[in-house]
């Protein structure tokens, strides 16, 4: 189970609201309460890896996951639980991605719960998962057009050559011969958003605009001390970071 707690969020009057009063930061219970119903030997939860940091609510769920919520689910097996902050691009996933996991083993079982790592030699890099599909342009429009925009359209797109790396070969393993990719689109982008892009460096990200002074003034759209998630140019030879919740404007 993934989502039932809401990881970080901007530090306003809007997110100051008691934790008491947004349901979502409760739907563990229902999870408790599945538990409690089918009574499985083990079980996996996912999510975000600040609840770890939240010592009085993920102490509080780890105690109601292993003991159950009073009498209000049935009777309740009890399970031994483990937990650790796993990072995806350890596994083969071309992206830094921290989660939290937490594993329990129902405790008549008399097994321990143990985490089986086995963490890859080498990460995945940028280059390494994408480095074969064929360059597209995006599409440049005003910044209050763009909701409003032409919808691209999908189609099968072919290979920008031979695959050349384990991870590309394992990607088209599936996929019959002389087939291209497909779901390989790009997002329109206004004027002011490309000329950044073409400014940033591998690795660098809008906050380091400041140190361009030639950045022509009209392209700044935000104060360069808030929002260090935005405008992120991607390392092509490191794993790619987390894509941002608000990927759908800047991100």
């Amino acid at each position: 189970m993934s989502g039932f707690f809401k990881g970080r969020h901007r530090e306003n009057e809007r997110s100051q609201k008691n934790i008491e009063e947004d349901h979502r930061n409760f739907l563990y219970k229902e999870f408790v309460r599945f538990l409690s119903y089918y009574k499985p030997m083990f079980f996996v939860m996912e999510n975000v890896d600040n609840l770890a940091n939240k010592k009085e609510t993920f102490s509080k769920i780890c105690q109601e996951l292993s003991s159950g919520i009073g009498q209000e689910f049935g009777d309740y097996p009890g399970y031994k639980l483990d937990s650790q902050i796993l990072d995806a691009s350890n596994f083969g996933v071309p992206q830094k991605r921290m989660r939290l996991f937490i594993i329990g083993v129902r405790a008549d079982l008399e097994i321990e719960p143990i985490f089986l790592v086995k963490l890859l030699q080498k990460q995945v890099s940028v280059g390494e998962a994408i480095g074969d599909l064929p360059e597209k342009e995006a599409i440049s429009m005003p910044l209050r057009q763009k909701s409003s925009g032409p919808k691209q359209i999908d189609s099968e797109c072919p290979y920008a050559g031979d695959a050349q790396s384990e991870y590309q070969k394992r990607m088209r393993k599936k996929i019959k011969d002389n087939s291209g990719v497909w779901n390989h689109l790009c997002r329109s982008h206004n004027e002011k958003d490309l000329i950044v892009f073409k400014i940033l460096k591998p690795g660098e990200k809008y906050r380091d605009l400041k140190k361009y002074e030639d950045l022509p003034a009209d392209t700044m759209r935000y104060r360069f001390d808030i929002f260090d998630d935005k405008y992120k140019r991607l390392k092509w030879d490191e794993p790619s970071w987390t894509l941002t919740a608000h990927m759908k404007k800047d991100g």
